[in-house]
């Protein structure tokens, strides 16, 4: 090592011996938020299975090698009906590093590694902030306070759902990503510099998804309590590079996926208006105050998505948030002395949880075709989260001076933590299987449908025939305020149901008959094949039957039907029903292409390769010779 080397590293090592001297508190609490953290959620490494969705972000690793045309159709392209390129970036990453055997602990590792740093930046967002108070003074969060804030929203179980499940990958991205931006933001505010590297990171946090879109209100609201007062005028042109921002991301969004976006919705997919203005107004009341009451207690947590019935669910949460809304409105135009804290304080910061929520709550639009999700609270929590934390240490500083009152508050903090990662420790564990998640999904009294559709498909497959026609009669309920297309899918569904329960008890001339109605007369594009197996084995009893009647032609139609309609989310499924196809047609060229590439993006298919082989000595028979 040379002189100047030398001198390099000592100045180096100094200043970091330095900044872990100044900042030892912060090191250590981070540090211990880091083990909580990876104590919960380290279990999910050695998950082993697709949960939903995931089959469709990443179950065609085909489009995860890293190629120049990936990378394009990526930009370009969208996951069902929202555009993520960033996030697919993320998940071809994995990839490259983990290769496909190990890909889903690779894909976990990072998910964690992403949540670590979200926690991290709220903790410093925490410490970042400051209140002035009146006597001159400034009310700051300790090392201690930031600590706990950032641990119970990071070991909250609402936050297991985002973590566990692999394609929730988008909101940890756009978290992270938008948190930064956030950071630098006010960094800038207080200089009185625009900060043009934060709208970089908003842009990157949009392409992830679009969880920060309303990101110039919240940098507003955040500027508001900062100045604790209304902003000056000459301070507006430093939300201008967030603004230009989300202005960008639009322009990309219209002009890249303009097809996407005429069936789907920047925010997540369409779904339809509710019926009428009341259950719109219901809805969004109901879910804002779930999100509220659920940032705080954590009852009820189910995944997936419960439905919104109003003839059973209550209104008790979103009266108790309407009622803190109003009592801060009011208390703060009669208490003159605390009108700084609640109306610039807040305020504000409950102004940016309901801002936050838009996207999500339905004010607009229906996200999919549901109402409410756990998921949905990652970002918005924090706007709940902070000025609780600050109030809290409002009190410390007031009341509570002896060492053993400090000593008691400390370990009433950690029993809560000690509650929330009991509870998360256990909840991660239900996201382990897809049939876990699916049970877990049927105990709320208005389930998600499609993990009725799943659970139902699971039983077939175990020959439970009976409990499978009970559990869709119980559990497969109609919501007339939802939209018609959630109706028909439901409805051919059961259809299937009846259909493949006859196939199965030895009455196939019955099952064809819901076959033909369901492929020939109904709209059969809204079998949601992809998320549970019901309706491949549907086709594949139904083919058989065709087959032993010498009807290959119907046989070959069917294999055709099923086919279009997994061509986008399962090609490699999609590419072995056109092969089916085309080897019944006698067609055996194409069956030889349709089977190679179904092994392409899934080659340790025996299925696949048992008909690859069927065909190649069709070929030969006949004097062909395969390549």
């Amino acid at each position: 090592m040379s002189m100047k080397q030398a001198t390099i590293f000592s100045r180096f090592w100094q200043r970091l011996r330095r900044f872990a001297s100044e900042h030892r508190a912060d090191i250590l609490w981070c540090s211990i938020l880091l083990l909580l953290i990876a104590g919960v959620y380290a279990q999910t490494l050695w998950f082993k299975e697709y949960i939903s969705d995931d089959a469709v972000y990443v179950g065609n690793t085909r489009m995860l090698e890293l190629t120049s045309r990936n990378l394009h159709y990526w930009l370009s392209g969208d996951v069902l009906g929202l555009p993520t390129p960033l996030t697919m970036y993320s998940f071809m990453l994995d990839y490259l590093l983990w290769g496909k055997h190990r890909y889903l602990m690779g894909a976990h590792l990072q998910n964690v590694c992403w949540h670590i740093l979200g926690a991290w930046l709220l903790y410093s967002l925490g410490r970042t902030l400051r209140y002035r108070r009146g006597d001159g003074s400034t009310l700051r969060l300790p090392p201690v306070m930031a600590f706990f804030l950032a641990a119970f929203w990071a070991l909250h179980p609402q936050r297991v759902e985002v973590v566990a499940w692999i394609s929730e990958r988008k909101e940890l991205l756009s978290f992270g990503l938008g948190m930064g931006a956030l950071l630098l933001f006010l960094r800038g505010y207080r200089r009185d510099r625009m900060s043009w590297l934060a709208a970089a990171l908003l842009l990157l946090s949009l392409w992830s998804k679009p969880l920060w879109i309303t990101f110039p209100a919240l940098a507003f609201l955040l500027a508001w309590v900062e100045q604790q007062g209304p902003l000056p005028w000459r301070r507006f042109r430093l939300l201008l590079p967030g603004v230009l921002a989300c202005l960008l991301y639009f322009a990309w969004q219209r002009t890249m996926l303009l097809s996407v976006a005429a069936g789907s919705s920047l925010l997540g997919g369409g779904g339809g208006e509710p019926s009428n203005g009341w259950l719109h107004f219901s809805t969004v009341l109901h879910n804002y105050g779930m999100y509220f009451a659920k940032t705080f207690v954590p009852y009820g947590i189910i995944p997936l998505y419960p439905y919104f019935n109003p003839g059973y669910d209550n209104l008790y949460a979103a009266l108790l948030l309407l009622l803190l809304t109003a009592l801060l409105l009011v208390a703060g135009w009669r208490l003159r002395r605390c009108r700084t804290a609640l109306w610039h304080v807040l305020l504000p910061a409950l102004a940016a949880f309901y801002v936050a929520l838009v996207p999500v709550v339905g004010i607009f639009l229906r996200v999919g075709n549901t109402d409410f999700a756990d998921r949905y609270s990652y970002l918005p929590a924090i706007f709940l989260l902070l000025p609780a934390a600050f109030v809290l240490q409002a009190l410390v500083e007031k009341y509570i001076w002896r060492s053993w009152q400090k000593k008691v508050l400390l370990l009433m903090g950690g029993l809560i933590l000690a509650l929330l990662f009991w509870r998360s420790y256990f909840y991660v564990r239900v996201w382990s299987s897809g049939a876990r998640v699916t049970v877990a999904s049927l105990a709320h009294p208005r389930p998600n449908l499609w993990a009725v559709q799943i659970y139902v498909s699971l039983l077939i497959q175990r020959e439970q025939l009976s409990e499978a026609e009970a559990v869709c009669a119980e559990k497969l309920i109609d919501y007339p305020h939802y939209p018609q297309s959630l109706q028909i899918a439901n409805l051919i569904f059961r259809k299937v149901l009846a259909g493949t329960l006859y196939f199965k008890r030895g009455q196939p001339s019955l099952g064809m008959q819901y076959c033909q109605e369901v492929f020939w007369q109904l709209p059969w594009q809204y079998l949601q094949v992809y998320w549970n197996t019901l309706p491949h084995e549907f086709i594949l009893l139904a083919a058989q039957y065709q087959i032993s009647l010498g009807n290959d032609e119907m046989a070959a139609e069917l294999f055709t039907r099923g086919a279009h309609l997994l061509q986008n989310d399962r090609p490699d499924v999609s590419e072995c029903y056109y092969g089916q196809a085309a080897l019944l047609r006698k067609n055996y060229p194409l069956a030889l292409f349709h089977f190679r590439n179904s092994l392409r993006d899934n080659a340790g298919n025996p299925g696949v390769r048992r008909l690859l082989s069927i065909t190649e000595q069709k070929m030969r028979s006949q004097g062909l010779h395969p390549q």
